[in-house]
């Protein structure tokens, strides 16, 4: 990124292609726990440098991730599997169908 920053009031940007960039963040939090813990800044400023590429840039999140196949080997009790497994089942195929979505966008935009 920095060998593409270009110290001019306008124009900030040394690269003429077009990248468009998108990001799928996986969490452990619930999705009301997100903004509350400051992580929308952390996503909306990474896209914001990204923007010197050019593109589009786009994120999302996909939350309250099932992380082991086995909870039992694991020191986990805040955790509760079969709640984790319920919202997996019902969520994943709905994550996977924003995902192809941003993709598909994305790419559009590069046309």
């Amino acid at each position: 990124m920095f060998a593409n920053l270009a110290y001019r009031p306008t124009d900030r940007s040394n690269f003429k292609g077009s990248v468009s960039v998108g990001f799928i963040y996986t969490t452990g939090r619930a999705v009301g726990r997100m903004e509350s813990a400051g992580y929308d800044y952390i996503f909306k400023n990474s896209m914001k440098y990204l923007s010197f590429l050019n593109g589009k840039t786009e994120y999302m999140t996909a939350n309250y991730m099932y992380q082991f196949d086995d909870y039992s080997k694991y020191e986990c009790p805040l955790f509760d599997p079969d709640d984790r497994a319920k919202f997996r089942d019902k969520q994943f195929p709905v994550d996977c169908k924003h995902a192809f979505e941003m993709g598909a966008r994305l790419v559009r935009g590069n046309k």
